[in-house]
């Protein structure tokens, strides 16, 4: 018998403002109820991401809103507070300079979140040691009080009064993810 899945529930979830999000910073989780999602980091409108085929940089916010809306993918957008020690060109800069410090995603090595991982501690302070995981991540990040706004697409059907609950998953799922992805099975 399958044990249901713990959650981790993300709380003030609204409807997407596509105009707020090319500004400032956000993390996405794309496919959000998948298990694991895969995520990304938007600076200004500027999309950073790191998978299978290598790393994407300054990708755009539209082209990914467009895919969000073909393919009615479920997806959170979580904003950071802009740091007040950095400009949006330094923050472009240092995503852009991680990202591309990797090769690709890689069992045992780097995931999606690595990047964003390395990211959020240069400049949020939050440590790379203990975040292997989203949830590893976001409470840090709410300790240090940089979470704004979240918003969210194509997820209205199980947001429950304004809460969102994602299915918590192990590193395990993310190697077995990455290696599906790479062998092209369907996740």
């Amino acid at each position: 018998m399958i044990q249901p899945r713990e959650q981790y529930v993300l709380s003030g979830v609204t409807a997407a403002d596509e105009f707020h999000l090319n500004k400032d910073v956000f993390l996405i989780l794309l496919h959000a109820r998948r298990v694991p999602p895969h995520i990304y980091l938007s600076v200004a409108g500027k999309i950073f991401s790191l998978g299978v085929k290598g790393p994407m940089v300054d990708g755009h916010m539209a082209q990914m809103l467009r895919f969000i809306k073909s393919q009615r993918a479920e997806t959170l957008f979580i904003e950071l507070m802009l740091p007040p020690v950095f400009s949006i060109p330094q923050l472009l800069e240092r995503i852009r300079k991680i990202t591309l410090g990797y090769n690709r995603v890689d069992e045992g090595i780097t995931t999606c979140l690595t990047p964003v991982r390395d990211f959020c501690d240069e400049v949020y302070g939050t440590g790379k040691s203990d975040v292997n995981l989203i949830f590893d991540l976001l409470p840090k990040l709410q300790k240090r009080q940089v979470v704004g706004a979240i918003y969210q697409q194509h997820l209205g059907h199980v947001i429950s009064q304004g809460c969102f609950a994602m299915n918590r998953y192990v590193v395990a799922d993310i190697y077995e993810s990455i290696y599906r992805a790479k062998a092209g099975i369907p996740i």
